[in-house]
């Protein structure tokens, strides 16, 4: 043992003061090489100072590198996946996870398999959702005598009913830690009975207390988890898994408050609710308290799309002033100046170019994808009928035709602007029928009827 130990420490980088501060792998040191623990050499000092240096481990970069690629590609993986839900958690107490595994440190600790990181356990999520159903989900969750799972439950999870044994529709993933700050703090378990544990005496309250440091998960780390399976089961899991986390936890001492997570939107989710908010909103101060939210103007400034649905919102409660000057109405219509220059009879594509680059500055991110705009759209129509030539003469390249030159898959398509598509090319836009046929071939665009598509479809043929 000693020979493998000795062989086993160089994969572990020396600290100024201990070995553990700059460790390649937090798991292989834990298991193999605690001199002191193993070779019997323990007191509760050694196991205090272990305890101290643990908590301050850092990551060495080599595995931090191979880490980070792995995690990286696995969420890729997962995120393009049909089947899949992937959530982020963010941990909101210490979590105790792994407490009951064998330790020479008296409470373990879950770390995977090669990195040595800190890890959820696919089935702690299994088993939470389980228990949380068969209590709080009603009459088709719960369990019979002696915590046979219902139909239900064997359905999503698995098990045996009727004396058969099944597999789960659902696979539930390990969730990755995602490498962003320190993973530990020290903590405390206080044992107040033990030589009843000891099984030498009852419970009398006859011992003294005898608190033992144990490491436990830091609050405000975030996880990655995803889970595959049927659309309608994850749709379950995305409802429930938010409310078991924080009203019951995951891990050990989750009955004073340890373990509990949040769950944060997908960006997915965040943009659904917030077009839900505007679309709810039938006064003029309801859309400006949605406007003067921090979380929501960053959303809306970075997604074309939403400022489209709150100018419609705008407009809806008769706040139709687009010539008005206000902060609002600066960033919704930004592109008013631009309308009014090319109006102008002396106006260039140059003077249309440098005045874009002055709003573009206004437009921040959500300029990035201006071209799907219907009023950038509109826009670009104008200059191609002010200048026939722009896309084939020498200023082609310029910042303005770049940013609004749109495509077919730029349009906010609906069944009325699918039956004037083959008539438009060359007029309102400069697309070929050829790309359009091109365009269609790929299926029916989003918000058009099956019957309409198959009518243009024949009409280009």
């Amino acid at each position: 043992m000693k020979t493998l130990r000795s062989n086993l420490e160089s994969i572990i980088k020396p600290g100024s003061d201990n070995k553990l501060l700059l460790g390649h792998n937090l798991g292989l040191a834990f298991d193999r090489l605690l001199e002191e623990i193993y070779e019997g050499k323990s007191n509760s000092d050694q196991k205090a100072e272990l305890i101290r240096q643990y908590a301050g481990f850092r990551y060495a970069t080599t595995p931090d590198k191979t880490y980070s690629c792995a995690f990286v590609e696995w969420m890729e993986i997962q995120q393009g996946r049909n089947d899949t839900l992937c959530l982020e958690l963010w941990s909101l107490t210490p979590i105790l996870l792994g407490s009951g595994n064998s330790s020479a440190l008296d409470i373990g600790i879950q770390l995977n398999k090669p990195w040595g990181i800190p890890y959820i356990s696919g089935s702690s999520f299994k088993g939470l959702l389980s228990s949380y159903l068969a209590r709080h989900g009603g009459e088709l969750w719960q369990r019979g005598q002696g915590e046979q799972k219902s139909a239900a439950q064997v359905e999503l999870f698995g098990g045996e009913y009727q004396k058969k044994a099944y597999i789960g529709n659902v696979v539930f993933n390990d969730a990755w830690l995602k490498l962003d700050q320190d993973w530990f703090q020290e903590d405390i378990i206080t044992v107040h009975h033990q030589d009843y544990y000891g099984g030498k005496s009852q419970p009398d309250g006859m011992n003294n207390p005898v608190p033992v440091k144990i490491l436990a998960l830091k609050p405000g780390l975030n996880f990655f988890v995803t889970f595959q399976g049927e659309k309608e089961a994850l749709d379950l899991i995305r409802k429930v898994l938010p409310l078991a986390l924080k009203q019951e936890g995951l891990g050990a001492k989750t009955a004073v408050g340890y373990g509990r997570f949040e769950v944060k939107k997908s960006s997915a989710e965040e943009k659904s609710d917030l077009v839900k908010a505007i679309h709810q909103a039938k006064k003029q101060n309801e859309l400006e308290t949605i406007y003067g939210d921090a979380d929501a103007k960053k959303l809306m400034k970075g997604d074309p799309s939403l400022i489209h649905e709150f100018r419609k919102a705008w407009e809806a409660v008769g706040r139709n002033t687009a010539n008005e000057t206000s902060e609002i109405n600066e960033w919704l219509y930004p592109l008013k100046t631009l309308e009014l220059l090319l109006k102008d009879s002396t106006c260039t594509i140059k003077k249309l170019n440098d005045e874009f680059k002055s709003v573009q500055k206004l437009l921040g991110d959500s300029g990035k994808g201006i071209k799907k705009l219907p009023d950038a759209q509109k826009l670009f129509n104008q200059m191609l009928a002010r200048w026939p030539d722009l896309l084939s003469g020498k200023d082609k390249n310029m910042t303005v035709i770049y940013e609004f030159a749109y495509t077919w898959e730029d349009l906010d398509w609906t069944d009325e602007l699918l039956m004037e598509a083959p008539d438009a090319c060359g007029k309102n836009y400069y697309q070929s029928k050829q790309s359009l046929k091109e365009f269609l071939a790929k299926g029916v665009p989003a918000n058009c009827s099956q019957n309409c598509y198959d009518m243009v479809v024949d009409d280009l043929k």
